[in-house]
């Protein structure tokens, strides 16, 4: 779709109380074009939150792995997204995509400038990262923990550097509320820390004003409103009560925390709904709005405010939803995600995901306990030991044995854009313990390969049935869906023995997806069904690594690291099984993988690609006629 095309669907998707408010922030720009406010004097002494934990209680295992982070991140060896290898200058160069090797500086007021452009080599996700100043809290924590004088200086002089580099509304660095926010949330942990640490340089007041000045001002002026009102709202709202919290004089220039706590409460109960799942319908964004609500509440509940008990219970539900449906060592979360973190307190960066669940799950997760507690209070929220179904959301997970299935009958996503979902209607998911076995076939990247990105988003990625003339959903383009599909139903039968039903309508077309438990406890039993005459398909996407067999037609056999699976199908007209000519393939973009069929591509992280094996199904079909997938566990 053409850029003015996507534009004008955009503007269709507002309300016009949401034009109006593009049109005030249109004014809004011009003004600020032509001055900024005086950014107000910070106290040498903030206001005492945020409380951090006592050094004394920290565990040998957080200071053994800190120690080593700040080692590399003084050495430039960074990570984007947990996972990316980067090679970073000392200082950083801020503009720089560091994956592609292109510098964007440029003077130019960001009001001027469109982020989607660094479209054609890259992806702004890879410029946004290091500017979200993670590693700078980790260089702070090094500071406050290991008593390190160098990670601090390190630390203040970088930052001073970025406040060089990055004038106030100037650059890429200026053009998201969210990226502000967040830097706003990450500069109180570090101020708190550097002055904890007792390495405070004489000029870190002023910088801290510096800083803190312009990134509320436009945090609050430039907050996310109407069909843009997702996580970045959250993210800008939790941004600014951090600030406020520690320094009250910044209300000058942006708003009040009374202003904001209802605000932020009502942004809660609209961003998780009652079972606790997030609306944006996407696992990633998930834990990241989470932690922004949770980190707002410890700030408000720190200068002496009590959140509503509703936000309390909601933020607990959203908690234990997460515990319950992150599958323990798996990369393969349902909807967009791109494996963002707010603040890195925990152990592991690239097991961020995975501390979080075990956090939530009441285990161990020394690095998060020792900052957060040893478990945030679920009060009667408890985790569930097996299995659960959340009808409302439209999602449940089955554990059967050491198997654990996932089904998806979600709506498409949040507000009108659906911004962040894909077309995983009564999806399945399967894993044999922590190996994943069907899969969720990731993100890839926003900007980056629109072809890919639109590929993994769409109906031919995930495994729910489909007809093949299916023409809705449409996906017009980044983070925008028009006619989006009506939530589907999810119901759970005790005939057959522990089913789960999800049905979904589309038009005059009714699918179905029965899934139940085989008898012994060693797989399920998959029917899917259609309501009118035409071409159904159902395609089973595997992990990267899994051998598949043909062993004769409608019998297959999947070769794990240490079981065997069988797959058996019934009733269906056609299958076709695409297998990767390299089978290792992976890489940053399509071109390494010496790939040239698109069916072949997942994303097990975000800008990561890599190729699996896939089984395609297809018949001619009508009502009452059921065409069966059997998974079960070889003896």
């Amino acid at each position: 779709m053409s850029k003015l095309a996507w534009y004008w669907h955009r503007l269709w998707a507002m309300s016009p109380g949401e034009q109006f408010l593009h049109a005030r922030k249109k004014l809004r720009q011009r003004l600020d074009l032509l001055t900024l406010p005086k950014w107000p004097e910070l106290p040498a002494s903030p206001r005492t939150f945020p409380e951090l934990p006592s050094i004394k209680t920290a565990p040998q295992e957080l200071r053994l792995k800190l120690r080593a982070d700040v080692e590399h991140i003084l050495a430039g060896r960074w990570k984007a997204f947990g996972h990316v290898p980067l090679q970073v200058d000392q200082p950083p160069r801020w503009h720089l995509d560091y994956l592609v090797g292109e510098d964007f500086f440029d003077t130019k007021p960001s009001f001027q400038l469109d982020h989607r452009k660094q479209a054609r080599v890259g992806d702004i996700k890879l410029i946004w990262e290091p500017n979200r100043w993670n590693q700078l809290v980790r260089l702070a924590l090094g500071a406050y923990l290991l008593n390190d004088q160098n990670a601090a200086n390190t630390c203040q002089s970088w930052l001073a550097d970025w406040q060089k580099n990055n004038r106030p509304y100037t650059g890429l660095n200026w053009t998201s509320g969210l990226e502000t926010g967040l830097r706003l949330l990450q500069l109180v942990w570090i101020d708190s820390l550097i002055q904890a640490s007792g390495f405070a340089q004489p000029q870190w007041a002023a910088l801290c004003r510096d800083l803190a000045g312009p990134h509320a001002h436009y945090t609050w002026r430039y907050c996310s409103f109407g069909s843009s009102a997702n996580n970045h709202l959250i993210g800008e709202l939790a941004g600014l009560v951090l600030a406020l919290a520690r320094w009250p004089e910044l209300e000058k220039i942006s708003t009040t925390l009374d202003a904001l706590q209802p605000r932020l409460e009502k942004e809660i109960l609209l961003q998780f709904d009652s079972d606790g799942n997030n609306r944006e319908q996407a696992l990633g964004y998930h834990l990241f709005s989470w932690e922004f609500c949770w980190q707002a509440k410890v700030a408000l509940e720190g200068v002496g405010r009590t959140v509503s008990d509703a936000a309390t219970k909601r933020l607990e539900l959203a908690g234990r939803f997460y515990g319950d449906f992150k599958v323990a060592g798996d990369s393969w979360d349902f909807g967009d995600s791109d494996n963002a973190f707010v603040s890195p307190f925990f152990l592991d960066e690239t097991q961020a995901s995975n501390e979080w669940r075990a956090w939530f799950r009441g285990e161990q997760s020394s690095a998060l306990s020792w900052w957060w507690g040893s478990s945030f209070d679920k009060g009667s929220a408890q985790i569930s030991p097996t299995d659960r179904v959340l009808t409302q959301a439209g999602y449940a997970i089955s554990h059967n044995g050491q198997a654990v299935l996932r089904f998806d009958a979600s709506p498409l996503g949040y507000l009108a854009t659906s911004a962040h979902g894909h077309l995983d209607a009564l999806h399945v998911s399967l894993w044999h313990g922590d190996q994943a076995i069907v899969i969720d076939p990731g993100t890839g990247a926003y900007y980056h390969d629109s072809t890919i990105r639109d590929y993994l988003a769409s109906w031919e990625a995930h495994n729910g049935p489909h007809y093949l003339d299916e023409s809705l959903p449409r996906r017009l383009g980044t983070f925008l869906w028009a006619d989006a599909h009506p939530s589907p139903s999810l119901r759970a039968e005790k005939t057959p023995l522990h089913s789960l039903v999800g049905e979904l309508t589309i038009g005059n077309r009714k699918t179905r997806r029965t899934i139940s438990e085989i008898e012994n406890g060693s797989g399920w039993i998959v029917v899917d069904e259609g309501s009118d005459e035409g071409c159904l398909v159902v395609i089973w996407k595997f992990a990267p690594g899994i051998r598949v067999e043909a062993i004769s037609r409608n019998f297959y056999r999947l070769h794990l690291r240490d079981r065997r699976f069988i797959i058996e199908t019934d009733n269906w007209d056609g299958d076709r099984l695409t297998l990767p000519n390299n089978p290792a393939a992976t890489g940053w973009t399509r071109a390494e993988l010496n790939e040239s069929d698109i069916a072949v591509v997942c994303s097990p992280n975000f800008r990561r690609l890599s190729v699996s094996t896939q089984l395609r199904l297809e018949t001619d079909t009508h009502s009452g006629r059921k065409h069966t997938t059997t998974f079960r566990l070889e003896k």
